[in-house]
């Protein structure tokens, strides 16, 4: 959800540590109580038992299937190699044989599924008595001191012996679970100056645009303001939004924000459309409910092989079942082996993401090791609005900044290992972010939002910058003969690690700053991972990383 930041003027060196992982003073006891649980399991503790949920209410559950010739994908997607939509179904998803014979026992017990050839997951919908039978559970009703009202499952489901040897995981069963958005007011950079300080303005030059590209957006928030685009695009010279908006409300559930048109997707389109405005835009607009934010993000990717992710939602990592991670974690895989690019918003609590009162914990699904986890910075400007030098984003007064740290899940991929991402504070696990751009909300980026000039930050919108970047850079790869960037971590860490054979510098390495936990140091680090782009050499190394690893398709 939105919250609201402070916007008093901090004083850099207040944020930058001595070493590389700052202390945490003690958070007082009345601060912890008022505090909303991070977690379910948190909020079943501290809520009041109001009772059994009504066994005649109607909900739906998402179950995640098991897919074929695991080891099969694992090598595919290690070598980086790409299939179609209709190849990944054919080798790779689950067997539609055993599906249709589970859709059947699902409607036999008052449980009718619904299922799409290639994916990971289906969904039932019925009573909640049907399902309590049918899993072997009861659901509850609660109460939060807030008044927050939720159910919550008793125990862990048990999955019927006909649906065993297909069925991993069940979600769905409680409605607390909730994605956020990712985004903080206010900020600063006009379009003209995230070109410039970024060096956008090099490939803009040259004709590029996004024109022929992708960029689909994940939304929980209701429908973009139209009018604001129209206004952003009139001022600021650009030219009109292609804008294609997808909605289901039967399966993937409905936005929050009860109508009224969202603020989280209006900025992610502006963003986008100021650094590609030639791309199409194609928002899919789901509830944040997280069983139903996975549905509909399965439909994303089941639509559009090939195309680039910008993704400004997420929610505590420890916060969610292993069943919603495993769905998270099948959708994306599948994603990278259709050739589909996922730049993901690692959070704006810093390295807390569950909360200043739990341990520090990261984003979901910025913890999965198939998307590009983007982080955030503080930008400083020289007097002519050029570059001057960037700060890991944190801020100790409002508890904010950019998310960042261990993943307690995923294990930490081939391609993050080696000279610069090795450090002291590795456990074997999934290191986040990758990379990072903007997203202090003292500068962060000027947008129309409700026919007014305002000014937002957060890692919302340093996401859509990077996906807006690569439109551009696979329209020129692809003028050159050569295949678009599809997952980029690959070539990303490569860049890192062979800057000698490149022209120039992709990245421009962050150093200051810290996220409330770790401190911005040189290489690889838990505020900005690689750095924030240079775009013309990050297109120039894309190409060399293409022809030098034989890996141009």
């Amino acid at each position: 959800m939105h919250r609201a930041a402070s916007v008093c003027c901090l004083l850099l060196v207040t944020l930058v540590a001595g070493c590389a992982e700052t202390g945490r003073t003690q958070t007082p006891p009345e601060v912890a109580q008022s505090s909303p649980p991070g977690t379910l399991a948190e909020a079943v503790r501290t809520a009041r038992l109001v009772g059994l949920t009504d066994p005649r209410r109607d909900i739906r559950i998402t179950l995640t299937l098991r897919g074929r010739d695991v080891q099969g994908l694992s090598r595919l997607l290690e070598t980086n190699q790409t299939v179609s939509a209709a190849g990944f179904a054919a080798r790779f998803g689950p067997d539609p044989l055993l599906v249709q014979a589970a859709l059947r026992d699902l409607e036999s017990s008052g449980l009718p599924g619904r299922w799409q050839a290639g994916s990971q997951l289906a969904t039932a919908r019925g009573s909640v008595g049907a399902i309590e039978r049918y899993l072997g559970v009861h659901l509850r009703d609660y109460l939060l001191p807030d008044g927050t009202s939720f159910y919550a499952p008793d125990g862990e489901p048990r999955v019927p012996e006909a649906l065993a040897g297909l069925v991993t995981g069940v979600s769905g069963l409680d409605d607390f679970t909730r994605y956020r958005s990712h985004a903080i007011r206010p900020g600063g950079l006009t379009p003209t100056d995230v070109r410039v300080v970024y060096g956008i303005d090099t490939l803009t030059s040259r004709g590029l645009d996004g024109s022929g590209e992708t960029i689909v957006l994940p939304e929980i928030d209701d429908l973009p303001i139209t009018a604001d685009l129209a206004a952003f695009a009139r001022k600021f010279n650009l030219p009109p939004f292609d804008v294609t908006v997808k909605r289901d409300a039967t399966n993937w559930g409905r936005p929050q924000g009860q109508g009224k048109p969202g603020s989280e997707v209006t900025l992610d389109l502006e963003v986008a459309h100021a650094i590609a405005p030639g791309a199409k835009l194609v928002p899919y607009i789901g509830s944040p409910q997280a069983d139903q934010t996975a549905v509909a993000f399965d439909a994303l990717v089941s639509q559009n092989p090939g195309a680039i992710i910008s993704d400004s939602i997420g929610a505590c990592e420890a916060g969610l079942s292993s069943a919603l991670l495993q769905q998270g974690a099948a959708s994306n895989e599948r994603a990278v082996a259709q050739g589909m690019s996922h730049f993901v918003a690692a959070g704006d609590r810093g390295a807390y993401d569950c909360g200043q009162n739990a341990a520090p914990s990261v984003d979901f699904p910025s913890a999965l090791p198939t998307v590009t986890s983007v982080g955030g910075t503080t930008m400083f400007q020289t007097p002519q609005g050029t570059y001057q030098k960037e700060a890991a984003w944190g801020n100790p007064i409002s508890q904010a900044g950019t998310g960042g740290g261990l993943s307690m899940h995923f294990p930490r991929p081939a391609y993050q290992k080696g000279p610069g991402v090795d450090n002291q504070f590795s456990n074997g696990n999934r290191q986040v972010p990758d990379v990072a751009g903007v997203a202090d909300q003292n500068t962060g980026y000027h947008i129309i939002l409700g026919g007014r000039d305002v000014q937002i930050g957060g890692t919302s919108a340093a996401a859509p910058l990077w996906a807006a970047v690569t439109a551009l850079i696979n329209q020129d790869l692809k003028k050159k003969g050569l295949k678009p960037v599809g997952f980029v971590n690959p070539a990303l860490y490569w860049m890192g690690q062979n800057q000698s054979q490149l022209q120039a510098s992709p990245f421009h390495q962050v150093t200051e700053g810290n996220n409330l936990a770790y401190t911005a140091t040189a290489g690889w680090n838990y505020c900005t991972g690689l750095g924030t782009l240079q775009a013309s050499p990050l297109d120039s190394a894309f190409e060399t990383y293409q022809r030098r690893t034989g890996s141009q398709g």
